[in-house]
């Protein structure tokens, strides 16, 4: 360890910073990374003097370990594997510079140049900087990295997502981010690995900052200028200098305060990916359509379309989020922008050449598309020109019709039904949808997402129970649903599982649910084996929520439940989050929740005044509890040796606290008092609480000052007073 002195600001003021040297690491460690990065779980049987000699290559250093290890990834057999690892081991790698060499080795191995051209344009763009997938693969095209071989049946797209997915099997890609799908977002590089980006790419003098050229006059900045193929403009500068880069292809403006575009930007002819989204542009220039090889443009959500957006015959990816402000319909003629793959929204139209007619000749669509004001389509005939059914590669889909319509008919359900999408479908999303009745062919089988959102006057849900895929359903303000009955489960006669995959269920307000109805007890099925997340909110008029979790003759009423019986169940619950708040009708809490020992998160309140809170003695590996609006703290508090984070809401006059003890692993307390000055002093357990990092206490208004126990609480970095 190593204290080092710096000096910063205007008032030279001293700092102190503590480095901490890192050993290297143990070769048994680097060993375990090798394999993990190679093999993941299924290991072969590698020869010890091969291990031995690879474990000296390594250094002690991961980042040596990942990269060689992408480089032994991709054999296809044993043989193979046996030849790459003993090619490895022959390889003489220097002691000095060791990561930097290894780094080179791996780039000059990849098996193309295009493949290497990819990775040295990351160099273009600062370290740490975000890489998401989709932008950088679109601007390998845009560059012209990408080409597709003759008679191929695949896109550039395609290629490109390959070659991103093999950099990153390399190592050469880290700190990886998904969305919630699983689906790789974007990544960072090391910086390491940034540098030899930097070293070997042939456009090393051309990555000087924008905001030093502006200093120089001289003809080799200008020609530096002229060259220039891609600018990644994060503050104001001056768009006269931006257009001195006659051969730009891509141009990446992301400052919110650029809020123009001028007309020059049409003498950027070679551009091929145009990035906005970032700033605040609201009109672009009618010289837009000039980019005749634009391929890409994303736009801010307060961007007006161009209306002679048509012109850009060669665009690929057009991204945009709709906003009120935006035309209320398409540019015209959408239809002959044949090369679209990317449309976030279509926002249908009343005019000739701006109804939903458009989407249908569109048939390479793909990835995320949502479909607005859809009550100007007319009838189930006109809906079924837009050809979603043809369109499979279309993975999200948004169906919206507007909150306040002018009128509102009955054609929803028939145009709905003209919109159905192609099987291979991903995500459904429905909004304000006012028909009766949810068409079950919409739901199709690889269905992994739905979310019904305010379809106010749908008096029964769909069935889905049958879905194989369905891995999260999301329902909200279905304000004429009454009850979730058989319908919901499907036709469990003929299943044996129903909602098989279902992992997250989230019911939010729903103003006139009243019952959930149990499977009928006949049949002998398995309902939600492998759900995750059950989230009840605002469900003002619900009384009950029943035993999901049992098979036929496993669900009994509360008083014969017992620990045995429940433990004894085939399909025992997974449950790890438990929300029920605000349903104020609700007459009693579900049988299953004391026994439910996989709970890890649980948020109860605002119930009926005659509930009590369920005995936690059996939920052992709660983490976060959260309680509100009830008399009494809960019983088996004590045996929460997990709990780290617990929020007490209510009236805390009569509370026993001794339940508090021992809370040994608890971090963070919220402790909020509902009746006024009916406390006046904090109690005394806190100071029992030996791992307690933060503490906030609100509406203690009966307390005049703070017990001088409470400098006991040594653990405690923050206490918060409201």
């Amino acid at each position: 360890m190593e204290r080092v002195e710096g000096m910063f600001g205007k008032d030279q003021s001293k700092c102190w910073k503590c480095i901490h040297h890192l050993r290297q690491l143990p070769d048994d460690d680097c060993w375990a990374l090798f394999q993990k990065c190679v093999f993941g779980s299924d290991i072969p049987i590698i020869p010890d003097v091969i291990r031995g000699q690879l474990v000296k290559k390594f250094g002690g250093i991961p980042l040596v370990v990942k990269v060689l290890g992408g480089m032994v990834k991709s054999y296809k057999n044993d043989e193979e594997l046996q030849s790459t690892l003993e090619n490895l081991v022959r390889i003489e790698l220097p002691k000095e510079d060791l990561i930097l060499f290894t780094i080179k080795l791996s780039v000059d191995r990849l098996p193309s140049s295009s493949l290497k051209q990819c990775f040295a344009y990351c160099s273009n763009f600062p370290p740490d900087f975000h890489f998401y997938k989709e932008a950088l693969v679109r601007m390998w095209i845009a560059q012209g990295f990408i080409q597709l071989p003759n008679g191929s049946n695949v896109t550039m797209e395609d290629i490109g997502e390959k070659y991103f997915d093999m950099l990153l099997s390399r190592s050469l890609f880290q700190d990886v981010e998904k969305d919630y799908r699983g689906k790789i977002e974007y990544c960072k590089m090391h910086d390491h690995i940034h540098e030899v980006a930097c070293a070997i790419s042939n456009d090393k003098n051309l990555r000087e900052d924008l905001v030093t050229d502006e200093k120089y006059e001289g003809g080799e900045v200008l020609s530096i200028r002229q060259r220039r193929r891609t600018v990644y403009c994060c503050e104001n500068v001056s768009f006269d200098m931006i257009t001195n880069f006659i051969y730009l292809r891509v141009l990446i403006m992301d400052h919110v305060f650029i809020t123009e575009l001028p007309d020059t930007i049409g003498k950027l002819k070679h551009l091929r990916y145009l990035d906005i989204s970032g700033c605040g542009i609201s009109n672009l220039p009618e010289s837009i359509v000039l980019l005749y090889h634009l391929q890409t443009l994303k736009l801010d959500e307060c961007t007006k379309l161009p209306t002679e957006l048509t012109k850009l015959v060669n665009l690929r990816h057009l991204e945009f989020d709709w906003y009120d402000i935006n035309p209320k319909q398409m540019p015209k003629h959408l239809s002959r922008m044949t090369e679209l793959q990317t449309l976030s929204s279509f926002i249908v139209g009343c005019d000739d050449g701006c109804k939903i007619e458009e989407l249908g000749p569109l048939k390479n669509l793909k990835g995320d598309l949502s479909l607005l004001y859809l009550e100007r389509v007319k009838s189930k005939e006109e809906a079924m020109t837009a050809n979603l059914v043809e369109k499979e590669n279309i993975s999200q889909l948004c169906l919206k019709w507007s909150i306040e319509r002018e009128e509102c008919n009955d054609s929803d359900l028939n145009v709905l039904e003209g919109l159905q999408p192609h099987k291979n479908l991903r995500q459904l999303r429905i909004q304000n949808f006012a028909g009766e009745l949810l068409p079950n062919g919409i739901f199709v089988d690889n269905l992994v997402e739905i979310h019904l959102f305010e379809c106010t006057k749908c008096e029964t849900l769909p069935m889905l129970g049958q879905l194989s895929k369905l891995k999260a359903l999301q329902i909200s303000k279905l304000s004429a649903l009454k009850s979730i009955g058989d319908e919901f489960y499907g036709n469990y006669r003929d299943s044996r599982t129903l909602f098989p995959k279902l992992k997250a269920f989230h019911i939010w307000f729903m103003d006139s649910l009243e019952q959930w109805e149990e499977v009928d007890t006949l049949t002998n099925c398995t309902t939600f084996p492998h759900l995750e997340s059950l989230i009840i909110r605002y469900c003002l008029k619900l009384t009950n929520i029943p035993n999901i979790f049992a098979t036929h003759g496993q669900r009994l009423e509360v008083d014969t439940m017992n620990a045995r019986l429940f433990s004894s169940f085939q399909s025992p619950p997974k449950l790890r989050s438990l929300h029920i708040t605000n349903c104020t009708s609700l007459i009693k809490l579900p049988n299953w929740l004391e026994f439910c020992s996989s709970l890890e998160d649980l948020e109860i309140d605002n119930f009926c005044d005659d509930i009590s809170l369920p005995n936690l003695q059996n939920l052992r590996n709660l983490s976060t509890l959260e309680i509100k609006k009830f008399e009494n703290l809960p019983k088996g508090l004590r045996g929460m040796h997990n709990l780290k984070k617990l929020v007490v809401e209510g009236p805390m006059k009569d509370y026993d606290w001794s339940r508090f003890v021992p809370l040994n692993s608890l971090e963070e307390l919220v402790l909020s008092e509902t009746r006024t000055n009916s406390l006046t002093q904090l109690p005394r357990q806190l100071e029992l609480l030996p791992a307690l990092k933060y503490l906030y206490i609100e509406n203690f208004d009966g307390v005049e000052s703070l017990p001088e126990w409470l400098g006991n609480v040594i653990s405690l970095e923050t206490l918060s007073l409201h």
